[in-house]
């Protein structure tokens, strides 16, 4: 009974490996591989810090209720303001 147990957890377990799909860098793009590119990194890490602690605490005073009428903010259905949120 032991030894019929650890062969079906061996099979199991090569399924799952075997199941697996391998994964795949993308491909160089040498357009890429500018030197500035490195450079801008900092600044884009810089930009979000600011978005987050600079332009969505704003916005998120200016679409209040209250405020919303002075400053003429109309706001969407998906307004979000805490949450990263990636376009595909």
């Amino acid at each position: 009974m032991r030894r019929h147990r650890s062969l079906v957890c061996a099979i199991f377990c090569a399924v799952l490996l075997l199941a697996v799909p391998s994964g795949f860098a993308h491909d160089f793009d040498r357009h890429n591989d500018h030197p500035l590119r490195y450079l801008s990194y900092p600044f884009h890490a810089l930009g979000v810090f600011a978005e987050y602690t600079v332009t969505r605490p704003i916005h998120w005073l200016v679409s209040q209720p209250t405020w919303a009428e002075i400053f003429g903010h109309q706001g969407q259905p998906d307004d979000d303001y805490w949450t990263w949120r990636v376009t595909p």
